[in-house]
């Protein structure tokens, strides 16, 4: 209801014969941090991906997406890849969820990987939740 309070303070002492007092002024912003109720929510806890080995860097092998239900900043949703074997191989749309190829992949090398992806909301207090994704490299 309220953002700002400014507030007149003044402290007096019991000297005698003569009592002190000083004054200071105070502003107080509330900041809205309760309204952030729900985390973003995937609708699963793991997906799969395939791609093919000959994938030209920047190919597009899937998108992730996350709800949440809260209004504003608070639901928001930024991606991020945090952990797994193929960091470093994928890269995601910060905004858009989309998981595309960043590096060559071969196969006979490595014929699959793990992503943890990370949908963060933007609240003062932000809060997430991870998908665990599979993404298997496909024979060419």
């Amino acid at each position: 209801k309220k953002q700002v309070y400014n507030l007149t303070v003044r402290a007096k002492d019991k000297g005698k014969p003569v009592s002190l007092s000083s004054t200071c002024y105070v502003e107080v912003e509330v900041v809205d941090v309760n309204e952030n109720l729900h985390p973003p929510v995937f609708s699963s806890f793991v997906e799969k991906g395939t791609v093919k080995e000959d994938a030209p860097v920047g190919s597009l092998v899937m998108t992730v997406s996350a709800h949440d239900e809260d209004a504003g900043r608070d639901g928001e949703i930024r991606y991020s890849i945090r952990d797994g074997s193929g960091v470093g191989v994928f890269k995601i749309g910060e905004e858009t969820g989309v998981i595309e190829t960043s590096d060559r992949l071969d196969r006979e090398s490595t014929s699959h990987y793990w992503l943890t992806v990370f949908a963060t909301d933007q609240g003062v207090v932000p809060l997430s939740s991870f998908i665990e994704i599979y993404i298997e490299v496909e024979d060419v």
